[in-house]
C-alpha cells in the first residue's frame, strides 16, 4: 500500500517546535537554568531586605521570564533554521510504501527503506500522524483533508497490521 503527501516549511517548523519543547535534555537544561535565574534574583544582597512573600513573587516572576526568553530564543532560531535553507528531501511530496522488507520514503532526492525493527511506532496528534521508523527519526503526515493522497486511515491500519506481525516474530 502507497501514500503520498507534501510538506511545506510551515509543517517543519512545527514539527521541530514541537520536538524543541519535547527533548528532554534541553528541557532539563531550561529548567536548571530558569531555576539559577529565578533564585539569583530572590537571594541577591538587596533581596534580603524584603518579607519572604516578596522574594518567592520575585523567583517566580524569575522563572516566568526565563521561560518567555526561552521560548521567544526557541521560536527564533527554529524559524532561521527552516525558512533560511531550502530542505531538500524534506520540504516537497513525499511517498510511504509498506513493503515486505520495511517502510520505503521517497522523495525528489532521496529514496531510502526503513527495515522493520521493535523501535517503530506511530503516534496521531496536532493534525499530523508521526511514523517513527527509529527513536530519533520520523515521518511526519498531515491528516488535514487534501493533503494526502491515497486513504491514511487504510494504510495506518496496515502499517500497525505490519509492525504487529514484525514484532511478534522471533
Amino acid at each position: 500500500m502507497q501514500l503520498t503527501y507534501s510538506l511545506n516549511k510551515r509543517d517543519v517548523f512545527f514539527a521541530r517546535m514541537l520536538w524543541t519543547f519535547q527533548n528532554k535534555i534541553l528541557l532539563i537544561f531550561f529548567i536548571l537554568t530558569a531555576c539559577l535565574f529565578g533564585a539569583s534574583l530572590s537571594t541577591g544582597d538587596e533581596a534580603h531586605k524584603f518579607g519572604a512573600v516578596v522574594r518567592i513573587v520575585t523567583a517566580i516572576f524569575g522563572f516566568g521570564f526565563a521561560a518567555v526568553f526561552y521560548f521567544a530564543v526557541m521560536l527564533l532560531l527554529n524559524w532561521i533554521m527552516v525558512y533560511s535553507s531550502k530542505l531538500a528531501g524534506i520540504v516537497g511530496v513525499h511517498t510511504l510504501e509498506i513493503k515486505e522488507e520495511g517502510l520505503e520514503e521517497s522523495t525528489a532526492v532521496n529514496k531510502s527503506l526503513h527495515r522493520w525493527n521493535p523501535s517503530f511506532r506511530i503516534k496521531e496528534s496536532s493534525g499530523y500522524v508521526w511514523i517513527y521508523p527509529t527513536d530519533q527519526q520520523f515521518f511526519l503526515v498531515p491528516t488535514k483533508p487534501g493533503r494526502c493522497q491515497g486513504d491514511l486511515a487504510g494504510f495506518l491500519n496496515e502499517l500497525r497490521a505490519k509492525l504487529k506481525s514484525h514484532t511478534a516474530s522471533p
